[in-house]
């Protein structure tokens, strides 16, 4: 997702089971696109502000040992820009009693670990601290081009691929990162799908694990206590164990996916659609656990479309 009020910040990742792009492997991004302003009490004395604001400037071009306040490096490569936002972040806490504009020359910023703006950079009305894109010429602009936004991001480079016959690739995560939630892979900026069954619609399931119930009084008094708010119209009372898998038709799950422990369902209850990775499979009795539990109980909506479902990052 990206968020452009005047910097664009890229999520490449989804949460868990529920769609919602939030970090990438392990890296979640705090940002405030306009004026970061965390007010002191009004208890507490107002400092002295200087008039002039401060400029520190962020670049493709920076080190993280110079100071930040010359928008380009100088003839003798001894100051200039720094390379990254964390860094000119740091360095606004020492100009707390002016107001402080961090500017973003345009490029690619890869973010190798949290950036994070906590209390510790609390500062007065007065003296605000600003993020700022750049329309490359070191002045922030108002109204710049989308392609000149600098783009921070957490994603990682891969280039250790294979092409496979019918003109896919198969590519391969560096080891450092394996075991990491990455679920989005992006080539020369535009998003690619991974492997999906079925390649367009759904699959549907075929029942849940343990029927639903026609009351709450047939259900286990810890079951009934968890879903007696959801026992309204178009909604069946079902056990627990129903948020953690279904039971598939023969053959829409296959015993030859050589990466099922890689691979993830979508599953679609209604107007609900959450995001599992797979647990286990039992191809005897065609049932598939979840690692995550659903929001909704397989079952409990009854319509056709409550039963949709597809199955992404497989290899057949």
């Amino acid at each position: 997702a990206r968020v452009a009020i005047q910097i664009v910040v890229e999520f490449r990742s989804r949460n868990s089971y529920v769609h919602s792009c939030t970090n990438m492997a392990g890296l979640f991004v705090c940002v405030l696109m306009s004026t970061f302003l965390l007010s002191r009490s009004s208890a507490l004395e107002k400092p002295a502000v200087d008039v002039v604001p401060l400029k520190l400037f962020v670049s493709t071009e920076g080190n993280d040992e110079w100071s930040g306040l010359l928008p380009r490096p100088n003839p003798a490569g001894s100051d200039g820009p720094v390379a990254t936002v964390q860094q000119a972040a740091l360095l606004s806490k020492k100009y707390t009693s002016v107001a402080v504009t961090v500017v973003i020359e345009s490029g690619t910023y890869p973010l190798t670990s949290t950036l994070s703006l906590d209390q510790s950079y609390r500062r007065s009305p007065e003296a605000p601290l600003t993020f700022s894109g750049c329309a490359g010429n070191g002045t922030a602009a108002r109204r710049p081009d989308p392609a000149t936004f600098p783009v921070l991001t957490g994603s990682m480079s891969i280039t250790n691929h294979t092409r496979l016959n019918d003109g896919n690739y198969i590519m391969y995560v560096p080891a450092s990162h394996r075991g990491m939630n990455i679920t989005q892979v992006f080539v020369n900026g535009q998003r690619e799908p991974c492997a999906r069954k079925p390649n367009a619609g759904y699959l549907y399931w075929k029942s849940p694990l343990q029927p639903c119930a026609s009351s709450l009084s047939e259900l286990d008094p810890q079951t009934r206590d968890r879903v007696d708010w959801r026992a309204v119209a178009g909604q069946l009372p079902c056990p627990d164990i129903d948020r953690y898998g279904f039971v598939f038709d023969a053959g829409d799950i296959s015993s030859a996916w050589t990466n099922v422990d890689e691979a993830w369902i979508n599953v679609f209850a209604a107007w609900d659609a959450t995001w599992h990775h797979i647990k286990s499979i039992d191809f005897d009795k065609h049932t598939v656990m979840f690692k995550e539990p659903s929001n909704y109980a397989i079952g409990m909506f009854e319509a056709p479309s409550g039963r949709r479902y597809f199955v992404e990052n497989v290899l057949e």
